[in-house]
């Protein structure tokens, strides 16, 4: 059974119980699996990617101009994969995101689930990149939660986060949308950070490098520096 549908101008269409969306955003891409063949529609190309690979098909690549068909078994961040000669329709679930894993601290409740990138982006692209993952740029709500990103995180690398004040100098905000608690902020800072700098204005968030006994700390920097960056999913 079929249903094909538009909504808001993305395409979605269901095959028996699996149903397919169109990728929206490009700064995420396919992993493709090892084989290319001819369809005559996406649909049609749908439907052998399901019978071909049943549960490892997880997204497919549709080009209307040559009827290229590529199934592909997940989405991912890492630029390798990158692809631009087709539509991707994808399955929406936990298993489309392989980026992504679960992260707890020993000595504390908190599980992150979350993806760490070592390309380097501006700002705004890392969130672009996180929301074509369903995602948002890590947000530490709680101590516990920081201490999850200070055992997994690189000590040689620097992260986004999801923390700025675009909207109103000195007043952070979380990518969800809520304000950093006071206290919060104080214990995650560096010392004598956040200082908005002395060459303009620096609203975005970023881990400072640290060393292997220290927990890393914050510092507010230009939101058009290129560093790596931490992409958040809500739990599976």
């Amino acid at each position: 059974s079929l249903l094909l549908l538009s909504l808001n101008s993305a395409v979605h269409f269901r095959y028996n119980s699996t149903s397919f969306v169109q990728r929206a955003g490009d700064y995420c891409w396919p992993i493709r699996l090892n084989t290319t063949w001819t369809s005559t529609s996406r649909v049609e190309c749908a439907i052998r990617c399901l019978q071909s690979y049943k549960d490892s098909c997880k997204c497919f690549v549709y080009s209307r101009e040559t009827s290229l068909c590529t199934p592909c078994s997940g989405l991912t961040a890492n630029l390798t994969y990158f692809t631009d000669d087709g539509d991707v329709y994808l399955v929406d679930s936990c298993s489309l995101y392989p980026d992504f894993s679960y992260h707890n601290y020993s000595s504390g409740t908190a599980t992150v689930y979350a993806a760490f990138y070592s390309n380097n982006l501006t700002y705004a692209q890392a969130e672009d990149t996180c929301r074509c993952m369903k995602a948002q740029l890590f947000v530490a709500k709680s101590w516990e939660k920081f201490l999850v990103f200070a055992s997994m995180a690189d000590s040689a690398l620097e992260y986004w986060i999801g923390l700025d004040d675009r909207e109103q100098e000195g007043n952070f905000v979380w990518a969800d949308g809520q304000e950093i608690n006071s206290s919060l902020e104080s214990r995650m800072f560096a010392t004598d950070q956040p200082d908005n700098g002395d060459y303009g204005p620096e609203n975005c968030v970023y881990k400072l490098k640290s060393g292997a006994d220290e927990n890393p700390v914050l510092n507010d920097g230009f939101c058009d520096l290129h560093l790596p960056y931490v992409c958040e999913k809500p739990q599976c």
